[in-house]
């Protein structure tokens, strides 16, 4: 069956959720601030001797102020650890608040045991406690220095940022920072960490979605919305083609619901045709009642994100088609 004559009805079922965009914040505050505050993060190592280390841009920084933020830094109290962070008011003109966050030792390397780069993941835990205390302090516009690794330091300060109010009425949106780089270190990994984070808060949407909104035809259309205008290929099946398929196993399960069922398959290429794709399978259950053992009516309610497995893979998607990663990906999503 054509895709629109499959979804055709969708928005009739329910108006269409906004998309979060990083980006599309900036208008929200400039219609809703009077003044705008400007943020600083800056970054700190763990020296010998617990002796500050200013990153570049900081020490940077600190001549600017002729040395005063060093000065604030010593005088106020227990050291910044990794993942911490401190608020410094008053010390620049142009900055209403500027956060120094703790890095932990400086190049750590590369974690065997956990499978991560313990540099990269601090500047991520670093950035993102940054940009959680200016936001508390009613910082407007965050500028984010490099931390050494500038694609980490913007992921982790939107990951840090985002929220999900959706179902908020416009007047009563919590603002959120915009985030620029502050030094010019990799304004293209900066950028690359800011695609990387939309994606991810797009799966966090997508999942904390209340249920009743969230339904097989309502996930289906998020998924043309967000990966069609990418160039994404998204084929969306009903239950008709379904039985014709004879997936019984699934169409018994869905049977539970009221909500028809639908398969989702989506086709990325950025590679030659003859280059073998990743499959990804991605679970799809908008609602779980429990099936047979039918789980208690408290809280059912607010029962959601059983179908985070198909939203991380529409994220993923996304991000690979922002990327422009040299592979191909096929997708199947069942949804019920």
């Amino acid at each position: 069956m054509a895709l629109h004559a499959i979804l055709k009805n969708v928005n009739h079922i329910k108006p269409k959720l906004p998309t979060p965009n990083i980006y599309g914040v900036r208008k929200l505050c400039s219609e809703d601030c009077g003044e705008e505050k400007k943020g600083l993060i800056l970054g700190l190592y763990e020296g010998e001797n617990d002796e500050p280390v200013f990153t570049k841009a900081a020490a940077k920084f600190n001549d600017h102020t002729s040395g005063k933020l060093y000065d604030l830094v010593k005088r106020a109290g227990p050291d910044i650890k990794r993942g911490g962070a401190r608020i410094f008011n008053n010390i620049d003109k142009e900055f209403w608040s500027i956060a120094v966050v703790g890095l932990g030792k400086e190049k750590m390397g590369y974690n065997e045991l956990e499978a991560i780069d313990e540099g990269m993941e601090a500047v991520r835990e670093a950035a993102g406690m940054g940009a959680q205390v200016l936001k508390r302090e009613g910082v407007t516009r965050i500028l984010v220095e490099g931390l050494g690794h500038p694609e980490q330091a913007a992921e982790g300060s939107a990951l840090a940022l985002w929220r999900y109010q959706e179902n908020r009425s416009r007047q009563h949106w919590r603002i959120i920072p915009t985030l620029e780089l502050f030094d010019d270190c990799d304004a293209e990994g900066f950028q690359r960490g800011l695609f990387k984070a939309e994606s991810q808060n797009l799966a966090r949407r997508l999942s904390d979605t209340p249920a009743n909104q969230m339904t097989p035809l309502h996930f289906a259309q998020e998924t043309v919305n967000e990966l069609c205008p990418c160039g994404i290929k998204v084929m969306v099946h009903d239950k008709d083609w379904i039985e014709q398929k004879k997936l019984q196993a699934f169409l018994m399960v869905a049977r539970g619901s009221c909500e028809p069922p639908v398969i989702v398959e989506i086709s990325y290429c950025g590679a030659p045709q003859d280059q073998k794709p990743v499959l990804m399978v991605g679970k799809g259950i908008t609602f779980d009642a429990g099936g047979l053992c039918l789980k208690r009516c408290e809280g059912m309610d607010r029962f959601r994100a059983d179908m985070s497995g198909a939203a991380a893979i529409i994220a993923a998607i996304r991000a690979a088609s922002a990327l422009s990663l040299p592979i191909n990906i096929e997708a199947i999503i069942p949804l019920r």
